[in-house]
């Protein structure tokens, strides 16, 4: 295939930063251990995983188009300047457009990155990266968090423990989702315990 990996790499990297770059490598992971035994298109996963957020992202995001909408309205753009294969280019449309919802009928490439996706949000990565994203504000060199705060987060966590794992399909999905799930869970009892309450 034609397509330079590291432009997609940069692009991903440009409109979302390393969180972005980091995310699309733990999708593909995910895809490579759910998916063992599965006949899929490891390219399309490729692009898929790089380009399904793009459209979340502050510099593309717009006002009544979901972010999966978006993202296959962007990576379409792109993929055709690119000349990507009409096979390749219709799996990596149908899975971002599909990785947040609809994929039980869809493409193999979509159920696997609709799971990994998912499963990216459970476990102790999902709870971090929740945390990660507190606005904070600095003051010399001690930041305090602002905005929706730790209680936010908290309360994202829940969500996502609740929601996720309801979301996976695969058999070896919903395995690690119920792993995922028990650690997300020891963390949340800890950071319930320590905190008193007072979150």
């Amino acid at each position: 295939m034609s397509i330079n990996r590291k432009r997609v790499v940069a692009l991903t990297a440009e409109y979302g930063g390393d969180w972005a770059v980091q995310h699309a490598h733990r999708l593909i992971r995910l895809v490579e251990m759910v998916g063992e035994g599965l006949d899929y298109d490891p390219e399309a996963i490729w692009l898929a995983a790089h380009m399904h957020d793009w459209g979340t992202l502050p510099r593309w995001a717009r006002e009544g188009v979901t972010h999966s909408e978006r993202s296959r309205q962007l990576a379409e753009e792109h993929l055709r300047k690119w000349k990507c294969p009409k096979p390749i280019l219709e799996k990596v449309l149908e899975t971002i457009e599909y990785h947040h919802g609809g994929a039980d009928e869809r493409c193999v490439e979509a159920l696997l990155l609709r799971d990994a996706d998912a499963l990216d949000g459970i476990g102790a990565v999902g709870v971090l990266r929740e945390f990660a994203m507190v606005p904070a504000e600095w003051n010399g060199c001690y930041s305090i968090p602002t905005g929706w705060g730790m209680r936010g987060a908290y309360e994202r966590v829940r969500m996502r423990l609740e929601n996720n794992p309801r979301i996976v399909r695969l058999p070896k999905s919903r395995q690690l989702a119920r792993r995922r799930a028990r650690e997300m869970r020891r963390i949340l009892n800890a950071f319930e315990e320590e905190s008193f309450g007072f979150i």
